[in-house]
């Protein structure tokens, strides 16, 4: 496959299983049977969801995972690769260990890199992974009583589980009606100001200023999903009283 405007090899597709929800597969399984490209599932923020009653990251050729310190879980940083391909596997490991050919005189034929976990984080990692079902039952906990809490007012518009799919709510993210709320922006500044950590949703990647001049297809939904998109805190310890707080702070900034 060739992308008709520059004649570049298109080798690889990568859905992203974005907020701990996971994408709708289906359609990127049927490309990577049909043409010669990789699906490589980006689940960075998604570990622990299901689709169609199986984990992220396991559909395609490759899954890439992230254990950054924002993560459902968590070894301070670094990530992980899955895959059921031997031969992509072994790669990898040459890859994430300086690409030795010669272990013993460090003979490096090509560029490799040191992407290693140190063995404390791979041990902090494991022990995380232990409490995933806990973690994202304590989630999915918050999620639900958001949905409950929100439901009540207008102009408050919550993510929604699809039926296909297992979330994570690693983010628990609305859309405010401008109307009601004014700019997203703005109720942001003023939690984050009053102490309460909302978060914008991620910045469009075609409105990237290292990304200009970049090819996009037909960005139709993201610039108003940016615009009126708003994450509520949800980490695993968050307490009832700290959920009413978020609550009683959405109440307050309605118009």
């Amino acid at each position: 496959m060739v992308n008709r405007a520059t004649g570049r090899t298109v080798r690889a597709v990568l859905p992203v299983h974005l907020y701990g929800h996971p994408v709708d597969l289906d359609a990127f399984l049927d490309v990577a049977a049909r043409w010669p490209v990789a699906l490589v599932e980006d689940s960075a923020e998604s570990l622990g969801a299901r689709y169609k009653g199986r984990a992220v990251g396991v559909a395609g050729l490759a899954g890439c995972l992230s254990f950054n310190g924002n993560k459902i879980v968590t070894a301070g940083g670094g990530g992980m690769l899955l895959t059921n391909d031997a031969a992509v596997a072994e790669r990898a490991r040459s890859l994430t260990t300086h690409a030795r050919a010669d272990a013993t005189e460090w003979i490096h034929r090509e560029v490799g890199y040191n992407y290693r976990l140190t063995n404390l984080q791979a041990a902090l990692g494991v022990a995380q992974l232990e409490q995933l079902g806990a973690f994202v039952e304590a989630k999915r906990r918050t999620a639900d009583a958001y949905a409950a809490a929100v439901a009540a007012f207008e102009g408050v518009e919550p993510f929604v589980e699809q039926p296909w799919a297992r979330s994570t709510y690693w983010m628990f993210s609305v859309l405010l009606d401008p109307r009601r709320f004014g700019a997203a922006r703005e109720v942001v500044r003023a939690a984050n100001a009053d102490g309460i950590g909302f978060r914008p949703l991620w910045y469009p990647l075609h409105r990237q200023p290292v990304f200009a001049g970049r090819q996009a297809y037909r960005i139709e939904i993201a610039d108003d999903l940016h615009a009126r998109g708003v994450s509520l805190p949800c980490s695993v310890g968050i307490t009832p009283e700290e959920r009413a707080r978020v609550v009683a702070f959405l109440a307050d900034a309605r118009r």
